[in-house]
């Protein structure tokens, strides 16, 4: 009996999470946001005969989504807008991609504001915005979340203490860094919040890194290029002494696979 209720209790949540879809009157649905696609994918969404196509940038494999990819962000081609028409769109936020998708097309855009929010404040973001387009999608949305504090919480453990190290924005080349600092940002924001972390010291979000204050960190800082290997879906640690590059699909996406990035790395530790 007990083994009958518990494949009834599994299957009825199965029926519940096959039937998450776009709502009936979308009929066209485009994902021009990184933080947004994840989602979709997460929540089986990518899968939605509504949804036309991705961006180039989004990071998903070629296997999890074999419709149409679009080049272009803020330099969308006539042609590519011409595509959107009556469709529901989704776009991080920008003014110019703004300026573009408000072009009297009949395109309904959603803009994903991610920009000074922590990694889960992100995903309850998201979770607002797609809710009341969609129907029967309540337990994926809830274990969206849930898989996403519970990856927050395994990073803030699984850190050692005292780490020291600055991210920068890409990969190393001919040993040197890249030009641009991670420090309030993502999931390095939220780091440094539950100082977890020391790190390059700066207000700003990205900075061009000083050589004056490189020279007053200590030795034993790490040095970790990060790299989102987008739709290749490279999965990679490369080690050198002291500097590291992490290279992730969605590691420069904000929210939930960048938390998927951060944990690979800490796991590498």
């Amino acid at each position: 009996m007990k083994i009958l209720v518990s494949l009834l209790v599994i299957g009825s949540c199965l029926n519940t999470w096959a039937s998450c879809s776009f709502k009936s009157q979308f009929k066209k649905v485009i994902s021009l946001s990184g933080p947004m696609t994840v989602l979709l994918r997460e929540t089986q969404l990518l899968t939605d005969p509504a949804l036309q196509g991705i961006s180039i940038f989004n990071p998903i494999s070629e296997t999890e989504f074999r419709k149409k990819r679009i080049p272009g962000g803020i330099f969308l081609s006539q042609r590519t807008l011409s595509e959107f028409e009556n469709a529901l769109v989704f776009y991080d936020e920008g003014r110019e991609l703004r300026k573009i998708l408000s072009t009297g097309r009949g395109i309904q855009s959603v803009e994903i504001k991610t920009r000074n929010k922590f990694p889960i404040e992100v995903v309850d973001s998201l979770i607002r915005t797609i809710y009341p387009l969609t129907n029967g999608c309540d337990q994926l949305l809830s274990k969206f979340k849930a898989n996403a504090v519970g990856m927050e919480m395994d990073l803030l453990k699984k850190l050692p203490p005292s780490l020291k190290v600055v991210f920068y924005l890409g990969r190393f080349k001919n040993h040197r860094p890249p030009e641009l600092v991670i420090v309030n940002d993502g999931v390095v924001k939220k780091l440094i919040q539950e100082s977890k972390i020391k790190t390059y010291p700066s207000e700003l979000s990205y900075v061009n890194w000083s050589s004056k204050i490189m020279d007053t960190l200590t030795k034993d800082y790490i040095h970790l290029g990060v790299e989102d290997s987008g739709s290749r879906f490279v999965k990679e640690i490369k080690r050198s002494s002291m500097k590291m590059t992490l290279i992730y699909p969605g590691a420069l996406v904000p929210g939930f696979s960048q938390l998927e990035a951060f944990l690979f790395w800490a796991n590498s530790l």
